[in-house]
């Protein structure tokens, strides 16, 4: 069972934090291209689907509480919601590599609604986590109240090297190798702007023993 974010699945600290520090991105034009080679190196389509068991709702958690570690940013942590599904407390086997596209969008949400905070006086982060169940799949939603996306870029999100941040903070390979991910383990990412903020919607379909 899950009880902290490094205790589960093989190496999962260290490639998360592998993962993070590259899909932040660096300056330097040589250390870009590092990065990117490094990233096609860790591409899920070159790699077999391992699965571990755990509840999806404490899996989520690990990858939310391994997020929240990182930015140390005690008020974004303090305005999460969560809004688990019982249904989704028993262990299933869930496939590991299901870390990269949820701590990818967890962590462009803490971007965003930091972002947000710098931007807006007395402006107050949300950010709500959601499990559902169906009888073929379940789904985590991650609603955030940020400043939202450019509706020139929404058609492109999952376009390789398309950004919404800054260049030094990004260079657009994170929701791209995060859709691959879901490809490769027979998911779906769904994004849909909100009025205030945006909503993203990984579904995972359950593995059958």
């Amino acid at each position: 069972m899950l009880d902290e974010p490094e205790h589960y699945g093989l190496g999962t600290q260290k490639n998360q934090e592998e993962i993070l520090s590259l899909l932040r991105g660096l300056q330097e034009p040589i250390e870009k291209l590092e990065m990117i080679f490094k990233l096609i190196l860790l591409s899920p389509s070159q790699q077999r689907i391992t699965y571990i068991e755990v509840s999806p709702n404490q899996f989520v958690k690990a990858i939310m509480d391994s997020v929240i570690k990182y930015h140390s940013s005690p008020l974004l942590a303090s305005q999460i919601e969560t809004c688990f599904s019982p249904k989704l407390e028993q262990t299933n086997k869930i496939p590991q590599k299901l870390e990269i596209p949820l701590f990818n969008i967890l962590e462009n949400a803490f971007d965003v609604l930091a972002e947000a905070q710098k931007k807006q006086v007395n402006f107050i982060p949300k950010l709500i986590l959601e499990t559902e169940s169906t009888p073929e799949h379940w789904s985590i939603s991650i609603k955030d109240n940020g400043l939202g996306i450019a509706p020139s870029l929404e058609n492109h999100l999952f376009e390789p090297f398309i950004t919404t941040k800054p260049e030094t903070q990004g260079i657009g390979l994170g929701l791209y190798i995060s859709q691959e991910v879901m490809d490769k383990i027979g998911g779906e990412i769904i994004f849909n702007p909100l009025k205030k903020g945006v909503i993203f919607t990984l579904k995972v379909p359950y593995k059958r023993r």
